[in-house]
């Protein structure tokens, strides 16, 4: 085919084998499966799980009513391959695997919502839907009499749309009075309840774990468009739980650290735990207001870990272990290292995750024996006001002990090691710095305030050249490397058009990059590449008739400890994106779990920012290797829906580097992103959008991005604004999309850009776009 013809012409050639279309194929719903398998998390089990064959079910709650396979937003995925719990019960009780108690399910079905355009559904309208299904007495009281195992799912929703977050309180948090009543008649009325979690994030669990009645309890949180499948299999024994928490759950959500300032004004969000970010803050100072540990997970069968030999030569820790399947199950597990640092002068969490590995599949008896390594250089701590040494990354002196084990609690020190002296690992600038945090958490659990900013100069960014004019197709200039000749033909105006993202009717119809139809006669120069959502999979307009394959959420695909994973969805996700006409897939997302509260945390991978940047690498390599563009986003610091294009999250440098910018930084050295999006926010009072610290300061400047960095839709700040920052493409600002054009000739001519900024943007358009195929 020819370069660039994919995007261009309609309609899309098959990937799949002999001809056959490889979107929401049977390979990629496999992938699915095993993705919402390993990422579901066994929290609890008496020995109830897996049940025997025939064993008589009485399914309860919302999770029944109002199954959830993602979130709304750009977390949906039009898909037609979608099997609810419900469907998948009643599939069993067919095929008489399980005794489903059918009068149950003919109830639920009734209120079953119709699977259309979940992106767009409203929290409101969830609960609306969920609490319509009151249970008439006389079919709870003739399950009580069916007896057997009492099934209690309940679901919780979350989603950008409408950008409302969680309440943390009843009904979301909390079990609502109706789930509460209706528990505490199951644990009455039944011998053994099992729990199921289809949640957009934490919730309570302490009334599960502690009550004698609950037999188990599973997370599977949102596992994607064969989820409700994996469930029973799951409780049937045809597959297994190997997942372990990527949050720390906690007894109430006014233990969270990040709850007393979440919802503190519309305007602005203090981030004064600063480095205390989940267990970094419990581990710490609350360990007893911990119901499961990060990293804490269960499986059918019991595990023997030990560490056999740990070393440090250099900054290089080296372990070794032995995994042994001491129970009667077959099972993977996750073993995780964990590292302490001496307090110092800066102060540091209790333990910080440093690598981990997931086993292969171990049968009964059978043992493996697995490495972990980590570089101790990559967990110094920033010096923002130089106790150590400013603006630097540092190793201080003294005792450091690395921890070995199934969670962030349950480990054990394997190795002790001392530094004689203080290590200055990496000096860097000060960027980003807080104006209006007035305060911050420190390791001793007192406040310290922040000293003011120091002003800098903040250069935009220019390119320029001396090549002569030539009038090339862009493939042309690409083959015959004459990017520069083709930028020097450009006017003003054109090259402004290459900085702005623009409508395009296809299967997608989010937008696109490049030139568009009829606009300065460039259309045959530079073509229009298309975006299209994500990160659970390729997202398809509504209505449009793709079914693509629904892929288990970020924080689930994070909940399987297994990168590989995540790599191979962002395969099988490229696949799908590339087969419908598109090359530029809007994911992987990011951001760190700061609070329970925000409402896209399931589409981001972790409070960690070590495991968030490794699975986002993944993602990352896996989907670039099919020559389509991945898009990092949202940079940075979007932890809050509310507002979100005004409200302004101030934190300090070190928390910035050490927290929320440390998962970017390694998916950008370790898979080079081609594409990253900015985030509506601010950040201590500059938009991230134009902020130049960030963008050309830290992003490009000191980790040497070389990709594309685009805005998200509808943003507030201005595209002149944002070249001067470093930023180079403007998405679409107004729907449907028909961006009201900014007048470069005028603003060139008022002295608000020059040619050069333009050309510094534009060329890295041109860039971007040749790395297609």
């Amino acid at each position: 085919m020819k370069r660039f013809g994919r995007f261009i012409h309609q309609p899309v050639l098959p990937l799949g084998k002999d001809g056959r279309l490889i979107t929401g194929c049977a390979a990629h719903r496999k992938l699915s499966k095993q993705i919402a398998a390993e990422g579901t998390v066994l929290l609890k089990n008496d020995g109830v799980l897996p049940l025997a064959e025939g064993t008589k079910i009485c399914p309860f709650g919302n999770g029944f009513t109002a199954f959830l396979f993602g979130g709304a937003g750009a977390g949906w995925v039009e898909s037609k391959d979608l099997i609810s719990f419900a469907q998948a019960l009643q599939h069993a009780n067919q095929q008489h695997l399980l005794s489903v108690f059918q009068p149950l399910l003919e109830h639920y079905a009734a209120y079953q919502p119709v699977q259309a355009d979940l992106s767009t559904l409203t929290e409101t309208a969830f609960e609306s839907n969920a609490s319509s299904s009151e249970l008439p007495e006389d079919v709870y009281e003739s399950a009580k009499r069916f007896g057997g195992i009492a099934l209690f799912c309940i679901s919780r929703f979350a989603g950008e749309s409408g950008t409302t977050d969680r309440s943390g309180q009843e009904g979301d948090f909390l079990l609502s009075q109706a789930e509460q009543t209706l528990f505490n008649r199951l644990c009455n009325d039944f011998e053994k309840v099992i729990v199921v979690l289809n949640v957009c994030g934490p919730v309570s669990t302490a009334e599960f774990r502690d009550n004698p009645k609950v037999a188990a309890v599973l997370y599977p949180m949102f596992g994607g468009g064969a989820a409700g499948e994996v469930l029973c299999e799951m409780l049937l024994g045809k597959c297994y739980p190997s997942g372990h928490l990527q949050d720390t759950l906690a007894y109430r959500i006014e233990d969270y650290p990040s709850t007393a300032t979440f919802a503190k004004s519309l305007d602005y969000v203090d981030y004064e735990e600063d480095i205390f970010v989940g267990y970094r803050y419990f581990e710490t100072f609350a360990p007893e207001k911990v119901v499961y540990p990060f990293g804490f997970g269960l499986s059918y069968t019991n595990f023997d870990v030990k560490c056999d030999h740990a070393e440090i030569t250099g900054n290089t820790v080296k372990l070794s272990a032995t995994v042994t399947n001491i129970g009667k199950y077959p099972g993977k597990e996750v073993v995780q290292a964990y590292l302490s640092a001496p307090q110092g002068k800066l102060g540091k969490a209790a333990k910080v995750l440093a690598a981990f590995r997931k086993t292969k599949e171990l049968l009964p008896g059978q043992s493996c024996t697995i490495g972990l390594t980590f570089n101790i250089k990559e967990f110094a701590s920033f010096d923002d006001t130089g106790k150590v040494h400013l603006n630097a990354f540092v190793l201080e002196q003294g005792e450091y002990t690395v921890f070995f084990g199934t969670n962030v609690r349950d480990c054990s020190g394997v190795l002790t090691f001392t530094l004689p002296k203080n290590r200055i690992c990496r000096q860097c600038h000060s960027y980003m710095a807080p104006d209006k945090l007035e305060k911050r958490l420190t390791a001793n659990g007192s406040y310290e305030p922040l000293p003011a900013p120091q002003p800098h100069s903040r250069p935009a960014p220019v390119y320029t050249t001396d090549a002569q004019p030539e009038k090339l197709p862009l493939a042309n200039a690409l083959a015959e490397d004459k990017l520069d000749s083709l930028l020097a033909y450009l006017t003003d105006a054109q090259l402004g058009l290459l900085l702005y993202g623009h409508h395009m009717m296809n299967v997608s119809n989010t937008s696109a990059i490049g030139i568009p139809v009829r606009k300065c006669g460039c259309t045959k120069l530079i073509p229009l590449i298309p975006t299209a959502d994500g990160p659970a999979g390729f997202r398809a307009a509504y209505d449009s008739g793709v079914s693509a394959t629904f892929f288990p959420c970020a924080n689930v695909v994070a909940q399987t400890w297994e990168p590989k994973l995540s790599e191979k969805m962002g395969k099988a996700g490229a696949l799908e994106v590339k087969e419908n006409n598109v090359g530029i897939w809007l994911a992987p997302g990011l951001n760190i779990h700061r609070s329970p509260m925000s409402c896209r945390n399931f589409e981001y991978y972790s409070e960690d920012p070590l495991s968030s940047g490794l699975f986002a690498a993944a993602f990352v390599k896996g989907t670039q290797s099919k020559k389509i563009a991945a898009t990092v986003k949202h940079f940075c610091c979007n932890n809050k829906g509310a507002n979100q294009s005004f409200s302004d999250s101030r934190v300090s440098q070190r928390a910035l580097r050490e927290i929320y910018l440390r998962g970017f930084e390694i998916a950008v050295k370790t898979s080079k992103p081609w594409a990253l999006m900015t985030s509506y926010n601010l950040v201590n009072g500059q938009r991230s959008t134009s902020n130049w610290d960030a963008i050309t300061g830290i992003l490009q400047g000191e980790w040497k991005y070389e990709g594309l960095i685009m805005t998200d839709w509808c943003v507030e700040s201005t595209i002149d604004e944002e070249i001067r920052a470093g930023g180079h493409v403007k998405m679409p600002d107004s729907v449907p999309y028909s961006s009201v054009y900014f007048d470069f000739e005028k603003a060139i001519a008022d002295g608000l850009l020059t040619r050069e900024n333009l050309l510094y943007s534009a060329k890295k358009v041109l860039e971007f776009m040749g790395n297609f195929e």
